[in-house]
């Protein structure tokens, strides 16, 4: 199988979006700690942060 390199700005574009998917993990964790989810019907977003951080995670 062949190895395909990446340059340096599409490898920080895609650590951007694995530090922003982890950060909408953290505040989803918030959010359903302090009862806010459920009092508003807040979707879960943390489990939409999982997919962003682990389809970013097959291209580096």
């Amino acid at each position: 199988m062949k190895i395909k390199q990446i340059d340096k700005s599409t490898s920080s574009i895609i650590d951007f979006f694995r530090g922003f998917s982890a950060q909408i993990v953290v505040i989803g964790h918030l959010i359903s700690f302090y009862g806010v989810q459920a009092k508003y019907h807040i979707p879960i977003i943390q489990n939409f942060g999982v997919l962003v951080f682990l389809y970013y995670l097959d291209f580096s």
